[in-house]
């Protein structure tokens, strides 16, 4: 049986099991978040994963006392456990900023972000500021209060433009109970300022992660097709669950512009949707629920693309 025989027939069988078609939803869409690019990875490299550099830190003007909360280290490692990222090593990044006399409280733009990440090979290169950083204690009768706070601007640049791809704030807070007696002394809670800030840090840093991470795609790789059956290298390291849903795409060449004779995009063919149904830590099983037409026959090394779930 041919491959188009096989596809036809797996549509009718999907159209029979109350399947969506596409003149009943419409032609499938990639991602918002969705670039061209991510198939330069993907045919050049066999990589879907983007790499970044985390920068150190800068400290605002009016941030005083708070010592090095290490808020790149904390992000860096942040960002590597969303699976969505390969990320540049430390040794490596410190080694640049070394050479090319970039401080730790050295003030870094959207240029020379992008200079760092060309040296060391980053797609995108993330950098920011402790805009803010404070503790007061809150007085709740019995006991007080320590509060700190603390905010974050960050922002993201690729490396090839040298523009943002992301800008984004994030405030983090850490509290803890001190309870004393009539003279004032501490009978619980004794407070560390330094380790509350980074408990504070660390929540702000987490939230930067997320934000970030969804400004980028997750991508994989058909490893086996079986019939309606997918098998694909995206597991729950990178957090997919069962249900989500995947579109299955084939880049067929790259776009060439007519006048700079440089890459435009990609011409690329969506072949169908399939719907998550067991997840392991780097693989996952999918049912196909959708094809495009009965040419849209699903192969090994065609790439999926997880589509976003809905909030």
């Amino acid at each position: 049986m041919s491959a188009t025989i096989r596809a036809a027939v797996l549509v009718a069988v999907l159209g029979g099991a109350g399947c969506a078609t596409r003149t009943a939803s419409g032609p499938l869409a990639l991602p918002h978040n969705w670039d061209d690019r991510y198939l330069d990875l993907a045919v050049d490299k066999a990589s879907v994963r983007p790499t970044l550099a985390v920068l150190p830190f800068t400290v605002g003007d009016h941030v005083k006392n708070v010592g090095d909360l290490h808020i790149g280290d904390i992000l860096a490692t942040a960002l590597f456990k969303t699976g969505r990222f390969d990320m540049v090593e430390r040794s490596k990044l410190n080694e640049i900023l070394k050479e090319q006399r970039f401080g730790r409280s050295g003030m870094v733009d959207e240029s020379t972000a992008a200079q760092i990440g060309k040296l060391v090979g980053a797609s995108a290169v993330v950098f920011g500021t402790l805009s803010t950083a404070a503790q007061q204690k809150l007085d709740r009768f019995a006991y007080d209060v320590i509060q700190t706070d603390v905010r974050l601007e960050a922002r993201a640049v690729e490396t090839t433009t040298g523009r943002f791809v992301f800008t984004e704030t994030a405030d983090g807070r850490s509290e803890i109970k001190v309870v004393t007696d009539a003279h004032g002394t501490v009978i619980s809670g004794a407070v560390a300022p330094q380790a509350e800030y980074i408990k504070a840090a660390t929540a702000a840093t987490v939230a930067l992660s997320d934000k970030l991470s969804k400004q980028f795609p997750v991508m994989g790789f058909v490893v086996t097709v079986d019939q309606t059956r997918l098998v694909t290298d995206v597991g729950s390291e990178r957090e997919l669950l069962p249900g989500d849903r995947l579109i299955v795409l084939r880049p067929v060449g790259r776009i060439i512009h007519p006048v700079t004779k440089k890459q435009a995009g990609w011409n690329k063919k969506i072949l169908g949707q399939a719907e998550v149904l067991t997840v392991e830590v780097a693989t996952s099983s999918a049912r196909v629920t959708r094809l495009e037409g009965p040419d849209a026959a699903i192969k090994p090394g065609d790439i999926v693309v997880v589509q976003p779930r809905m909030e």
